[in-house]
């Protein structure tokens, strides 16, 4: 069984996602996990931003990271646009430095600062975030005002704070793809539920 509908088959087929690549598989696959395929009684629509942006460093080498945010809006035009709000934080980056302790531990930083950015804002008991490696990805989750899951390793010059067993599922295979559906799922949950209280 294919993990992606054939449409989305040819995204796949030049290798791992690179900076620039066109047409870019993750904004096609966000927009295809995030589309809405029915009215139902949500009338929220979420939408793909690809940020990329500098980070200063004294260490291995200053940073350019990229960052995908699914962000939330109500739908239609005769009801006020509700401010947007950040659903979904993917942190990515080209999978060849999958294999360096430094940019897991960027990547595993920077997710980490996003996902607590996005509590006063996210209306859902729990918040995501992804963080991707070409396709390989590991998925972090925040329950309430408790610490980040997968928890992170004191921090110290030698420490891995993001082992690469971590990134133990790829989107192109049927596991992958599933959680990160389930995610998807579980974040327009979230905002539709909040849509609807919003609106009784």
């Amino acid at each position: 069984m294919s993990a992606w509908s054939e449409d989305l088959q040819p995204l796949f087929a030049n290798g791992p996602w690179e900076p620039g690549m066109y047409p870019n598989a993750w904004d096609e696959l966000l927009n295809d996990v995030f589309a809405t395929r029915t009215g139902g009684p949500s009338m929220v629509k979420f939408g793909i931003n690809e940020t990329i942006y500098f980070v200063p460093t004294t260490l291995e080498s200053a940073g350019t990271f990229h960052r995908f945010l699914v962000q939330a809006r109500r739908r239609g035009a005769e009801l006020p646009l509700m401010e947007r709000k950040t659903a979904l934080l993917i942190q990515i980056e080209p999978e060849h430095r999958l294999s360096s302790k430094y940019w897991r531990g960027m990547v595993d930083h920077e997710l980490r600062s996003g996902m607590e950015e996005m509590r006063s804002e996210y209306p859902g008991t729990v918040i995501h975030g992804i963080a991707a490696f070409g396709w390989r990805i590991a998925i972090y989750s925040k329950t309430g005002e408790n610490p980040i899951d997968p928890p992170r390793p004191p921090l110290d010059a030698q420490a891995d704070l993001a082992p690469e067993l971590l990134f133990d599922l790829d989107i192109r295979n049927v596991d992958g793809a599933d959680r990160l559906k389930e995610v998807a799922e579980q974040v327009k949950a979230a905002f539709a539920a909040s849509d609807a209280t919003d609106k009784a």
